[in-house]
């Protein structure tokens, strides 16, 4: 799998889990395929409504298999920064 696939698997798996109402803008924002664990990491975010401002944006990071399983989806917080937000700040 690449990363344009591995992208629409995690939006995907988000329209399904929170419905085509509460996913707004989706984003990838960044991909990256971590060797030594043999998984993707791909962070994304969206709006959880139509009414929501940038500011409401939610971010997540999602890790799937390199067989295109998903295996871990976490929200990303403001005290856990995600690599993306990381390297803009540096």
């Amino acid at each position: 799998m690449d990363a344009k696939e591995i992208s629409k698997k995690v939006k995907d798996y988000f329209f399904e889990v929170h419905g085509q109402y509460a996913v707004f803008g989706f984003r990838v924002e960044n991909v990256l395929f971590v060797r030594k664990e043999d998984v993707w990491k791909v962070e994304c975010s969206f709006l959880q409504s139509m009414l929501d401002t940038e500011e409401k944006r939610v971010y997540y990071e999602a890790i799937i298999d390199s067989q295109g399983k998903i295996k871990n989806v976490a929200k990303v917080t403001h005290q856990n920064k995600s690599i993306s937000e990381k390297r803009k700040s540096a």
